[in-house]
């Protein structure tokens, strides 16, 4: 389900409120045996609580580090990981990171070691 439609389109469109079809398409695909998921941070909230979900490989999108002014659909890297998440999709904050921090190579440093932090527990 697209994270950037509204409840109301998700109904028109799939004919079921947007946490409804994420809870619905998710528990077939996971019924099937498929290993994982595309998702946003919202989906992974959704899916986190549903034990069968535990089995799906959640690769999320929509990560957004402190440090590069997040957007309310946006979760920080270790948010994430705490959340759930298996697998992190980071575009801009790589591509097109805040002029303050020193490039590309030093905003996925600061990425690896946020996800690190966080896997550790810390």
């Amino acid at each position: 389900v697209l994270a950037s439609i509204d409840n109301d389109e998700c109904l028109s469109m799939l004919g079921a409120v947007y946490e409804a079809k994420v809870f619905q398409l998710a528990h077939m695909l996971a019924e099937v045996g498929v290993d994982g998921i595309i998702c946003s941070p919202q989906e992974l909230d959704i899916l986190r609580q549903q034990p069968w979900a535990d089995k799906l490989l959640k690769v999320v999108t929509g990560v957004q580090p402190t440090w590069a002014g997040g957007r309310e659909e946006t979760l920080t890297p270790e948010q994430l990981i705490r959340a759930g998440a298996g697998c992190l999709v980071v575009g801009p904050p790589i591509t097109q990171p805040p002029a303050e921090i020193d490039g590309p190579v030093t905003a996925a440093l600061m990425i690896a070691a946020e996800t690190r932090t966080a896997l550790r527990g810390g």
